[in-house]
């Protein structure tokens, strides 16, 4: 079952992200639209310093109807009585801008799957403070060590952590990253580079090159230097 809610958070990463460059989260949806157990309101109508939220498209487009009529209603009142009514431009400016917010639409498809295993979009909301204490809904047990989450958005970042405990990255230049010259001349000129075939059997002694070479103790590095200095010629690494 964990293993299958983290892979639904992850899929809820990109679309969270998005949305919170946007000042938009789920607390400001849950403010502004209200929200169902396992959906998020999806449409935005925005018109002067105005907003509101919508679960439904023809909700949405009803209500941008309405706010145009009224819009134009009020225009038409203060107009004289005399003057022919005019048919309103094709390219006028409308009085409401509708927006369907395609982040949310992958966040509710994400949260009808949380839904089977008890999770609703108010635990990714963070858990506020109770008798003068920070609340914590969500633990992690490892070993004997416990780490606390204030909501389910805290999850797949803790279990990052919990994974990368012991773990050494080491980051070796790439080819993409020489210039052109040097590209050429240790890897791409046809009079000089190689081509070996790699077997399983090599495994085990091209691993060893590799810490030799390039890990981070220095004494085997002098070490292999100086035993195959004057052999550099016939060295194959």
């Amino acid at each position: 079952n964990l293993r299958r809610v983290v892979e639904v958070l992850r899929e809820m990463e990109e679309p969270l992200e998005l949305l919170e460059r946007r000042g938009i989260d789920i607390k400001y949806l849950q403010a502004k639209g209200g929200a169902e157990p396992a959906r998020l309101p999806r449409f935005r109508a925005l018109w002067g310093d105005s907003e509101r939220w919508f679960f439904e498209r023809d909700e949405a487009d009803a209500f941008v109807k309405q706010l145009e009529e009224e819009a134009q209603a009020a225009e038409d009142a203060e107009k004289p009585s005399d003057e022919e009514p005019q048919e309103t431009p094709a390219d006028h400016e409308p009085v409401c801008q509708l927006v369907d917010l395609h982040e949310i639409k992958t966040l509710n498809s994400q949260l009808a799957l949380l839904k089977d295993f008890g999770f609703t979009y108010s635990d990714f909301v963070a858990a506020g403070v109770q008798n003068a204490e920070q609340v914590y809904p969500f633990h992690i047990t490892r070993d004997e060590s416990e780490v606390r989450l204030t909501s389910l958005r805290e999850l797949l970042p803790e279990l990052r952590k919990l994974g990368e405990k012991g773990l050494t990255l080491t980051r070796f230049k790439g080819l993409g990253e020489m210039n052109s010259d040097e590209l050429w001349e240790t890897s791409m000129d046809p009079e000089k580079r190689v081509l070996l075939q790699v077997r399983m059997e090599d495994a085990a002694a091209a691993d060893e090159i590799f810490r030799v070479l390039m890990g981070d103790q220095v004494e085997p590095r002098r070490e292999f230097i100086e035993k195959h200095a004057l052999d550099v010629k016939e060295l194959d690494i």
